[in-house]
């Protein structure tokens, strides 16, 4: 029998350990759930109404989707009768009802605010029951003082406070509880019809048929348990074949030609972008897939399946409460091995079972890593480090260890006669963790690294950060704008001195900087006065520059001219480039973009090309056009203005680990005559000019089997 004490051995089994539990009354348990209960409700409830999912990394949700799609019902559309919807009929139903019932509300600031409030209310019920089902899952099998001690650590755990506030999927998790507490109370007609309602709102339910059906021998207990969930089953997806066959059947296909995104078989498929369910709604015969799958997925799905069944008939005769539990996290986590595609919220399926199975620290563990990752894809890597595939690579992988950690914990459990793990697998599970927890932390300076590299190129004072960095003299910069001074700080603090000359402290600032012998240098935004600059100047002769969203003024010799790279044809001066992201894989698309200043006289009409050269330099890849994509022509450029050129460029499937230089110049489109260029120090270096940066190309790693397939 797995008792409580017999549980606490998983950790030690050569010593047993008693773990405390919240005071109860009497030992009752159930005044400290109650407590439980009422903390459990009103931080969640508090968290849905006045907190944002995505916090200051990325306002978002799936909840944005549930809103656009219920509102098309003031089109007149309804779901699964005018459009087909990657949720399964009832969920989108409701999300109607509930638009409909706070239509009547007056919109406030933001439009979603009572549509939302609906919703977190509503899922909210769901999560509710989901800790009164887990706590009633325990007591069943481990009694009230270990169920209780569950049912803290669950309602502790911030991933399903996150996914109650950005997906609906308590909702049908409520099911998939409810079923496993039916079949453990040998009800099997309401664990039928709870998994069968489970299932019918999101498929994952369905898996729970396996462990209830370990509880019963007799086939009129199968029966009680089966007809329920295909009879529910059967009539949500009557009404929505009858409403439209061809909408019901965009549905069901979607669940069939889904791409994989997010897990190591996208990897091994060559996908490593952050997945999403794409195709026109309106469209029964849509195209719902991101790209090929060359995997055999039937094999594929028989050694899951072979591994499964072996688990499952292990212990036959065992229908103990606590053997069902085991089965049923191995199930779970199971199933995400073995399905194509990971979302965020599919998470809150496996969090229960730690909480049921593993109350200690490794189970803390466990929990934390999944929840850690899941936050570094998303929103981290969705909405800031989008061009990281190799940092998403390295997510897939580590979770893909922690999943068949739990899978192969459970597995044992479930598969030995005594509830004691061996001696080493504590040892190894904490090792492994410890070496994806390191993995991970080595990742962290490319990472900040490629952060740096994507705010440079994507902040509005990134053109004039690079500018100023290019020039060889002394750089002091004044800016009148506090919000302009906090963009350009982190991007150019370690090589200029930058001074705001605002606030009270703003004259005394000034007057000592007319004082000083160097030339200074004046940041005005579009639209700010430029009064400063006069004070600045004092008589002094200035020269004016353009950039992207301000002016630039350098106050001193009116003979300087700007320095970079490498000067084509006498008149066209490259002030500098970035490269993002810094490091790539073979077949990733950058960013190149290059920074240009007339200085001479505007004469012809030239084409840039990009060309990035092999470590050997032969042409890896290359991009030939027009300026600005021909919004420019070269003999328009304006003299002293900054002209902010953007290219994108593939690395070759077939590119080798290395450093990959960049080569760029400019030839007469008629003749094909490449403009002489010279270097920044004015001496001739041919027809091109070598950027001094250099593309860092990975090794193939999970691609080579894209490639191969090509």
């Amino acid at each position: 029998m797995n008792t409580p004490q017999a549980r606490n051995q998983l950790d030690s089994p050569d010593k047993p350990v008693t773990y405390p539990v919240p005071h109860a009354d009497n030992g009752d348990g159930l005044p400290g759930f109650a407590i439980l209960l009422v903390l459990f409700i009103t931080f969640r409830l508090f968290t849905g109404l006045l907190y944002r999912p995505g916090g200051y990394i990325r306002d978002y949700s799936d909840f944005i989707f549930y809103l656009g799609g219920a509102s098309q019902i003031d089109h007149g559309a309804l779901p699964f009768r005018d459009y087909w919807s990657e949720y399964p009929p009832p969920f989108p139903w409701i999300t109607v009802a509930l638009y409909k019932l706070v239509r009547p509300l007056p919109l406030w600031e933001d439009p979603r605010l009572w549509f939302n409030t609906a919703l977190i209310l509503f899922l909210l019920i769901w999560e509710t029951i989901n800790l009164v089902a887990l706590y009633a899952i325990a007591r069943l099998a481990w009694g009230r003082s270990s169920a209780l001690r569950s049912a803290w650590l669950y309602a502790m755990l911030f991933a399903p406070v996150y996914t109650l506030t950005s997906a609906y999927d308590a909702f049908p998790l409520a099911f998939m509880l409810l079923g496993l507490w039916g079949a453990m109370a040998m009800r099997p007609t309401w664990a039928g019809l709870a998994i069968g309602i489970g299932t019918s709102i999101k498929l994952f339910p369905i898996i729970m048929i396996g462990p209830a059906a370990r509880l019963f021998r007799r086939p009129r207990h199968w029966v009680q348990l089966l007809l329920p969930a295909l009879l529910v089953v059967l009539v949500v997806a009557g009404i929505a074949y009858a409403l439209s066959p061809a909408y019901f059947t965009a549905f069901a296909r979607g669940l069939i030609d889904r791409s994989s995104w997010s897990t190591v078989w996208a990897l091994l498929d060559g996908f490593d972008h952050i997945g999403a369910i794409v195709g026109d709604r309106a469209d029964p015969a849509a195209d719902v897939s991101l790209h090929e799958s060359h995997l055999p997925w039937p094999w594929i799905t028989l050694a899951f399946g072979l591994v499964y069944l072996w688990v499952w008939t292990r212990r036959w005769d065992d229908r103990s409460p606590e053997h069902v539990i085991t089965l049923a996290g191995f199930t779970v986590s199971l199933l995400f091995l073995y399905f194509k595609a990971w979302n965020p919220q599919y998470l809150v399926y496996i969090l229960p079972f730690i909480a049921l199975l593993l109350p200690n620290l490794r189970g803390v563990t466990y929990a934390v890593l999944l929840t850690g990752l899941n936050a570094i894809e998303h929103p981290i890597l969705a909405g800031v480090l989008t061009e990281t595939p190799w940092l998403l690579g390295a997510v897939i992988i580590a979770r893909t260890i922690v999943l068949g950690l739990i899978a192969a914990e459970t597995g044992l459990m479930a598969t030995r006669p005594q509830p004691a793990l061996p001696r080493w697998w504590p040892r190894l599970a904490y090792g492994l963790m410890a070496t994806v927890t390191l993995g991970l932390l080595l990742l962290t300076p490319p990472t900040w690294s490629a952060y740096r590299s994507s705010r440079l190129l994507k902040d509005r004072m990134g053109p004039t950060a690079i500018f100023l960095r290019a020039q060889t003299e002394p750089i002091t910069l004044v800016l009148t704008s506090p919000m302009g001074f906090r963009h350009i700080y982190p991007l150019l603090h370690d090589r200029a001195n930058l001074v705001l000359a605002a606030g009270p402290q703003r004259e005394a600032r000034l007057t000592a900087l007319t004082r000083a012998e160097q030339p200074l240098w004046l940041w005005v935004e579009n639209g700010e006065d430029p009064d400063t600059l006069q004070q600045l100047a004092e008589g002094q002769p200035f020269i004016q520059l353009a950039m992207p969203g301000g002016t630039l003024y350098r106050i001193g010799d009116k003979t300087w001219t700007p320095t970079g790279p490498g000067t084509l044809g006498g008149g066209y001066r490259l002030i500098g480039a970035h490269i993002d992201p810094p490091i790539a894989m073979p077949g990733q698309k950058i960013t190149l973009m290059l920074y240009w200043m007339r200085v001479g006289r505007a004469e012809g009409n030239y084409t840039v090309f990009t060309h990035l050269l092999t470590p050997e330099g032969t042409l890896a890849a290359g991009r030939d056009n027009p300026p600005v994509n021909g919004t420019m022509p070269t003999d328009t450029w304006p003299e002293r203005t900054l002209i902010v050129d953007r290219y994108r460029l593939r690395v070759p499937w077939n590119a080798r680990s290395g450093l990959y230089p960049i080569e760029i110049g400019m030839y007469d489109p008629v003749t094909g005559q490449r403009l002489p260029a010279t270097d920044a120090n004015g001496h001739p270096s041919g027809d091109r000019i070598l950027l001094p940066q250099r593309l860092r190309v990975l090794p193939r790693l999970w691609r080579a089997w894209r490639v191969a397939k090509r």
